[in-house]
């Protein structure tokens, strides 16, 4: 599994308009439903890339906050956990967990960083060309709606047995959910859109 800590400072060393959960909630939810999209689209360095609302991972265009070497090898890093996504996407035995900060962090992180997943997999849909729910079937609306709402939880959680129980449910649940979805879109007729 790609580390969370390491990704985020990769991201944080780019100077990234996201935070590792949300970059990685994105990708996903492009890749559910475009699994042929290239980690240039995701990260907006393509000049015409479709996904140009994303914008590039990097704040400012003209100035980075690092050198080119360092840029290169986090973009590359990048690119690399695009492809090991996608391929666990794909992956018959379900090796797939959101891109989340280890299970020693807060629950309070670990919530927030949730929600924030949650609202990077629903704008990832959003832009791959999810435009309503009613062109999903029934099981995969209900899917969005709960994703939905996890996107909206308040991280104000006390620390403790139930806390964390619950947050292993939704974790578990959402790696679930992301398959579902997957599986549905790839079993549709090439012709078949979802705008």
């Amino acid at each position: 599994m790609p580390d969370y800590n390491d990704y985020q400072r990769i991201l944080s060393d780019l100077d990234a308009t996201v935070d590792c959960s949300e970059a990685h909630g994105i990708l996903c939810g492009i890749l559910s439903l475009d699994p042929s999209s290239n980690s240039s689209e995701w990260l907006g360095l393509e000049e015409e890339a479709p996904r140009r609302q994303f914008g590039r991972l990097l704040a400012n265009d003209e100035e980075t906050p690092c050198s080119d070497s360092i840029q290169d090898a986090a973009l590359t890093r990048l690119a690399t956990l695009h492809r090991d996504t996608r391929e666990q996407l794909n992956d018959t035995n379900y090796h797939f967990s959101p891109l989340l900060p280890p299970d020693d962090e807060s629950i309070q992180l670990r919530t927030k960083a949730l929600s924030h997943w949650c609202q990077g997999f629903l704008f990832g849909l959003s832009i791959s060309g999810l435009r309503s729910l009613d062109t999903l079937s029934d099981d995969c609306r209900e899917i969005v709606e709960d994703v939905s709402a996890i996107a909206q939880l308040d991280e104000q959680y006390d620390s403790g047995e139930d806390e964390e129980a619950a947050y292993m449910e939704l974790v578990e649940y959402l790696r679930a959910a992301v398959f579902n979805l997957v599986d549905e879109y790839s079993t549709r007729p090439d012709n078949e859109t979802l705008h």
